[in-house]
């Protein structure tokens, strides 16, 4: 989350300041020091599973071990 700022447009690359990290609300607060228009980059994806060990994921959870609402996606 961060504070609604009026020169800030979708799109644009920010630099920001972590303000605070809330682990078991799931949050993380940002403050915008500073916006402006990059050209656009097509990055691939840096995956962090071993596909070749893992061929199928039957869940994820996107919460972290220590909150108390437990987010997930079975498939």
């Amino acid at each position: 989350l961060a504070e609604y700022r009026e020169d800030v447009l979708v799109g644009q690359t920010a630099a920001i300041y972590i303000k605070s990290i809330i682990p078991e609300k799931m949050k993380i607060k940002l403050i915008i020091i500073d916006v402006f228009d990059e050209p656009k980059k097509k990055l691939l994806p840096k995956y962090f599973i071993d596909t070749e060990a893992v061929s199928h994921i039957d869940s994820w959870s996107y919460s972290p071990r220590a909150a108390k609402k437990i987010i997930e996606s079975v498939f």
